[in-house]
């Protein structure tokens, strides 16, 4: 993500010559500032939405690339909280291997200034796995901490940063081991107000992947 200092607008009134005796009040007229957030008055990010994407997966236990698609909704509550609800499946010509993984959680959100808001999230993960060799259900959790900058506001579009830590508890055959820790980072373009599309990497331990995303956000 590309980073940049977000300075307050200063308005400097002067003039060249002795100002004229005060004789009557007229208010000025307040400069509209170029950053000013385009969702609404006081919340800059949005924490509702509907998000469906994909992404390719190359996994070191794997001796193939897969490709994985997902869903998730969100609700944003308070302005503080959010619950989400997410399917994803991955998929790969490897022995077959086909893998549903459910994703419940909650999340907290806070705004340390207009333009960036820290993040964190904890949810409940169940995944199917089948494949010619292997049968498997497993439980787990996942946890993200990170944060979301608006870098640009114009009136046309909005750019904005992401980045979260990322902490995984799951039997699953994908990692080497029942925990694993990792990250992602990424791009949002926002444009028609609610839409925006997003690039993203992720690694955790050994695996990687890169994903694309449309969101919907109400």
């Amino acid at each position: 993500m590309l980073h940049a200092t977000l300075l307050p607008s200063l308005l400097l009134l002067g003039t060249a010559e002795p100002a004229a005796p005060f004789t009557s009040y007229e208010p000025l007229s307040a400069a509209p500032l170029a950053v000013a957030p385009r969702f609404d008055d006081e919340h800059t990010f949005r924490y509702s939405y509907l998000e469906v994407g994909a992404t390719r997966f190359d996994a070191e236990n794997l001796d193939d690339e897969a490709d994985t698609y997902y869903g998730e909704v969100s609700f944003d509550i308070f302005h503080l909280v959010n619950v989400f609800l997410g399917y994803e499946n991955l998929s790969t010509d490897f022995q077959n291997l086909d893998t549903d993984i459910f994703r419940l959680g909650a999340g907290l959100h806070y705004g340390l200034t207009e333009f960036f808001d820290v993040t964190g999230d904890v949810a409940w993960l169940y995944s199917k796995l089948d494949s010619d060799t292997i049968d498997e259900d497993s439980n787990g959790t996942q946890l993200r901490v990170g944060g979301r900058w608006m870098v640009l506001d114009a009136d046309a579009f909005a750019l904005e940063v992401f980045g979260r830590g990322i902490s995984i508890n799951i039997d699953d055959s994908f990692y080497s081991d029942d925990s694993a820790t990792g990250f992602d980072a990424g791009l949002r373009v926002h444009f028609l107000s609610a839409l925006s599309v997003a690039g993203a990497y992720t690694k955790v331990e050994d695996d990687d992947s890169v994903g694309l995303s449309l969101r919907l956000s109400f």
